[in-house]
């Protein structure tokens, strides 16, 4: 309140009289832009005292002031979902989610978030939307991306995951994608910064990004593919992708030129890549097990093509032994793939099942 000029007393002060002189309240933008970052984090620590209780409709009435007078609009909104025991944690994650307008940034604590039904799914039809989780956060709700300028970090997604033509700008960083298939339909500017997947499938998108990800189907069902690409307009770069049939799947349709693998790792055990001429049937002609057949479908920089040696996958351990291929030849000097501990230093990644 002394921030904004208005003399506040806790014992003596009526909130209707507060509200008046917020409505008369005439702030310059970098007032309102640290109005609106006080507010924010005091919300965030005293949501659930007593005092906020009380205080609630001045707090909401100073908020609402400095998002009308946001003239650059610069302001996000901090929203931080707190578990309980009376909505089930994915109900309550979607319900927040479905009451979120302007930019916004929803921080999300530690466990596991799962929709009390199951046809229940996380849409996110957003503009300029983000989701953090804090700490070891795993969705079990099935997520569906429509929107616009919308980045996700630091989360584990163990259900179905689909960006949808529509979507635009949305960027995923430091997160884990569990025995789950992604699927990418004409989407545009996607990108996936360290990042690990078990498989995913591209359809005709434009501006497609991989960096430091590993991609990769090992303990999986051996049908599965962890790349697949249909059309062109994606790059990938020190990443790793490896499979136990084969690293990439191409559509017969797409620019070469315009898929660009650079300092990645590129292994199956029965071809690098392969040609699908039909829908699931693949032809011993198009698979390629030999880096000098790769030009006809892609451009590759820099590529290693032997097996990844990982330290301990079984246990989800998928960082590279150390000095073996793609130790330390990344641009920026990392190992190629994910650079762990993906999420911080006490997160307890998703274990594999062995094959039967």
């Amino acid at each position: 309140m002394l921030k904004c000029g208005i003399l506040y007393s806790p014992d003596t002060t009526d909130n209707l009289k507060l509200v008046a002189d917020i409505s008369n309240l005439d702030l310059k933008q970098e007032q309102v832009e640290e109005v609106f970052f006080l507010i924010q984090n005091y919300k965030s620590r005293n949501s659930t005292t007593e005092t906020y209780s009380k205080l609630k409709n001045v707090i909401e009435a100073l908020e609402n002031y400095c998002k009308r007078s946001d003239k650059k609009n610069r302001l996000i909104t901090q929203i931080f979902l707190k578990k309980d025991d009376k909505t089930p944690a994915g109900d309550a994650l979607i319900n927040e989610i479905q009451g979120i307008t302007g930019k916004a940034t929803l921080r999300v604590q530690k466990g596991k978030y799962k929709a009390d039904k199951l046809e229940n799914i996380i849409f996110l039809t957003h503009k300029n939307f983000s989701i953090v989780g804090e700490e070891n956060v795993e969705f079990e709700s099935a997520v569906e991306i429509s929107g616009q300028n919308i980045e996700i970090s630091s989360i584990t997604f163990n259900s179905r995951f689909a960006i949808r033509k529509t979507a635009k700008n949305v960027k995923l960083k430091n997160c884990y994608f569990s025995n789950t298939e992604l699927n990418l339909e004409q989407s545009e500017d996607i990108s996936f910064e360290n990042c690990f997947i078990r498989q995913i499938t591209v359809r005709n998108g434009k501006n497609i990004t991989f960096n430091h990800c590993t991609l990769t189907t090992v303990k999986m069902a051996k049908a599965v593919i962890p790349l697949i690409i249909e059309g062109d307009s994606i790059e990938i770069n020190d990443s790793i992708i490896y499979g136990d049939r084969f690293a990439v799947v191409f559509s017969n349709k797409g620019s070469s030129s315009k898929r660009k693998f650079n300092n990645s790792l590129i292994f199956g055990e029965e071809g690098l890549i392969a040609e699908k001429e039909q829908l699931d049937k693949i032809e011993d002609k198009n698979i390629i097990k030999r880096p000098s057949g790769l030009s006809k479908y892609c451009k590759v920089k820099n590529g290693i093509f032997v097996a990844p040696q990982f330290i301990d996958a079984q246990n989800g351990n998928w960082g590279l032994v150390p000095n073996t291929q793609g130790t330390k030849v990344a641009k920026d000097g990392n190992d190629i793939g994910v650079i762990w501990p993906l999420f911080h230093t006490n997160a307890s990644l998703p274990q594999i099942n062995p094959k039967n």
